[in-house]
């Protein structure tokens, strides 16, 4: 829900209509004339099997930013890997546009974002600014970095970014 209460975020993760859980999300915005929730643009829908898109999800304080959670093209990046997409509203098209595809949350380029090796458990939940530049997500069980006390194996982490245009 955005911060005034007019934009409403919806998600189902195993929903697509094909039943191949793809994920389905969608905003709304409340209309005072019609006292309806009226929905904006087109919903956005996975890209491919078991993407599970909007199994987390948030929307920005302004209700003109969305991001989601999803599973990653297998082709792409392996087996059970997440990754973070954020959308913008356009209202010049009336829909909402890619702002950033894909924050990798296991990356070795990134130091395993979600903790090391594979027992980091991705997004399991996000947050967007006011203003929708900035995005934090948690990880739960992430292994320590290197160095941190044998006995902290299964601390969180929480990454967070700023987006620049």
């Amino acid at each position: 829900l955005s911060a005034n209460g007019s934009r409403l975020l919806v998600s189902a993760s195993t929903y697509d209509g094909a039943l191949s859980a793809m994920g389905w999300a969608a905003v709304y915005e409340w209309d005072a004339v019609s006292s309806d929730w009226v929905m904006m643009g087109s919903p956005i829908i996975g890209t491919s099997t078991n993407n599970l898109l909007g199994a987390y999800g948030t929307i920005s304080g302004d209700g003109s930013t969305i991001a989601f959670n999803q599973n990653a093209s297998t082709s792409t990046y392996g087996s059970s890997h997440k990754i973070i997409s954020i959308y913008a509203w356009d209202a010049s098209s009336s829909s909402w546009v890619i702002k950033e595809s894909s924050i990798d949350q296991k990356s070795s380029s990134q130091n395993e974002n979600c903790g090391e090796g594979t027992r980091g458990r991705q997004s399991t939940t996000m947050s967007l600014s006011n203003d929708g530049t900035k995005v934090a997500f948690g990880c739960q069980s992430g292994a320590t970095p290197s160095g941190d006390t044998p006995s902290l194996t299964e601390t969180g982490v929480i990454r967070a970014y700023n987006y620049a245009d």
